[in-house]
């Protein structure tokens, strides 16, 4: 656990596989429709491409064939269909499960043995036990509220920052919200992948457990892995063993934000 003890374990029953998503109720889902206001539907992810996309340089990329075959006569069609390809981590984005990260005594998130996890899949803790994520989305633009267009690598993102953020957005996050930081990072990739590899932006331990605390149900960003990459380790406690493994919280990696951003899409049916 974090040196805080933040933990969710055991707080929907000892079998409990879906985490922070029992946050999404019924009741929860009717609330967040009704801010549907233009009907405006936004894309989150990134393109799925070999190159031009962000890529962690340890990951293969992203590989698409396109076959086309056929005759175009009066009783032949013609057909092209798509293989791809993906690594998924790293490569595009991309939702972690459960059971994607652990620390310790071999325990993943409710106490579940790491054991649990093989070759071939997860027994316990899978993504198949995430059918649906229909809530409320908040974005919270840190950049922006720097004033800048992309976070500097390696740059903390504070306690201090998200308060902020929440008030100059007038928006509050509640239980069961996905919570979306954009920090500007994939500007960084057109620059030169080397930089973007190095260090990113991120959340702490702190302000990781500040989002715990407000019992969201996923954290995404659009960087590679939420958690702020410097290039001496922080002390405290990693942020995914903190959403993933003690709070029982989502990822949501690698998203393309710039859109909704620019638009100040603050508030909105994820």
């Amino acid at each position: 656990m974090s040196e805080q003890n933040f933990s969710n374990w055991g707080r929907w029953g000892d079998d409990d596989e879906l985490g922070a998503l029992n946050l999404v109720t019924p009741e929860r889902v009717v609330k967040s429709a009704g801010l549907v206001r233009r009907g405006k539907v936004y894309s989150l992810a990134a393109d799925i491409r070999e190159d031009g996309v962000p890529r962690l340089s340890f990951r293969t990329a992203n590989q698409h064939f396109v076959r086309v075959f056929g005759a175009p006569t009066r009783d032949v069609a013609m057909v092209a269909d798509d293989t791809l390809l993906i690594g998924c981590h790293g490569t595009s984005t991309h939702v972690d499960a459960l059971c994607h990260y652990w620390t310790g005594e071999n325990k993943l998130y409710n106490g579940f043995s790491g054991d649990l996890v093989e070759g071939r899949g997860a027994r316990k803790l899978g993504i198949q036990n995430l059918t649906g994520m229909v809530t409320r989305g908040v974005l919270l633009d840190v950049a922006a509220s720097k004033g800048v267009d992309c976070l500097d690598g390696g740059y903390v993102i504070t306690v201090d920052d998200l308060e902020e953020c929440c008030r100059r957005q007038d928006v509050r996050l509640e239980p069961g919200d996905v919570a979306l930081i954009r920090t500007g990072w994939p500007r960084a990739y057109g620059e030169s992948p080397d930089k973007y590899n190095r260090t990113q932006p991120g959340v702490d331990e702190a302000s990781g457990l500040w989002l715990c605390q407000r019992d969201v149900c996923a954290v995404g960003s659009d960087n590679s892995a939420i958690g702020v990459r410097t290039e001496q380790p922080l002390p405290g406690r990693n942020v995914h063993a903190l959403f993933l493994q003690d709070a029982g919280i989502y990822l949501i990696e690698m998203l393309d934000l710039e859109e909704i951003a620019r638009d100040q899409v603050y508030e909105f049916l994820f």
